[in-house]
């Protein structure tokens, strides 16, 4: 079997759907050159294939990272009513 899940320090972060990650080497490169190397999978998608494990980490990270939610910007035609009956109405 040429392909092998490396145990990492730290935490690899999931996939957008949230499945777990796991970093693996695939050492068919090691043996005659074929599209071996170290890279991140999970149940639905996987990194490129890349020679240093820090560089597939950063390729799943920059692909798959967590996001900051987006904040919805307030709409300019609202009226907002309790302006309105504080100004003496």
């Amino acid at each position: 079997m040429t392909q092998r899940e490396i145990k990492h320090h730290s935490v690899i972060p999931g996939c957008r759907e949230g499945h777990p990650a796991r970093l693996m080497l695939d050492a068919r490169r090691c043996l005659n050159g074929g599209p071996g190397g170290h890279f991140v999978e999970c149940r639905c998608r996987a990194s490129a294939r890349f020679a240093d494990a820090g560089d597939a980490l950063r390729d799943w990270s920059r692909v798959n990272g967590k996001r900051a939610p987006r904040t919805a910007a307030p709409a300019d035609n609202i009226v907002q009513l309790d302006l309105l009956r504080k100004g003496g109405a």
